[in-house]
């Protein structure tokens, strides 16, 4: 993930889902599978987000990320593809 923006992100939430039949991959350092939490995300940085995949895992996902700007809430949904 990167910050694009000219302020930090914070509270960002990253939800990944399985698009297709299979399971769903694994979000390392997600919180009680509530996905992946970052406290802070500073402007033009960016983070790795480790996902872990096995057998039966769909190629696809879709992640919702939400984060808070000034006060602010933003959303997004981005598709992503491994295989």
């Amino acid at each position: 993930m990167t910050n694009l923006g000219s302020g930090p992100a914070n509270n960002l939430r990253i939800q990944v889902e399985p698009v297709g039949d299979g399971a769903s991959p694994i979000v390392l350092d997600s919180r009680n599978g509530d996905g992946l939490l970052v406290e802070r995300l500073l402007d033009h940085t960016y983070m790795d987000s480790p996902i872990a995949l096995s057998m039966g895992t769909v190629p696809q996902a879709k992640l919702t990320l939400t984060w808070e700007e000034d006060g602010a809430r933003f959303a997004e949904e981005q598709s992503i593809r491994w295989m």
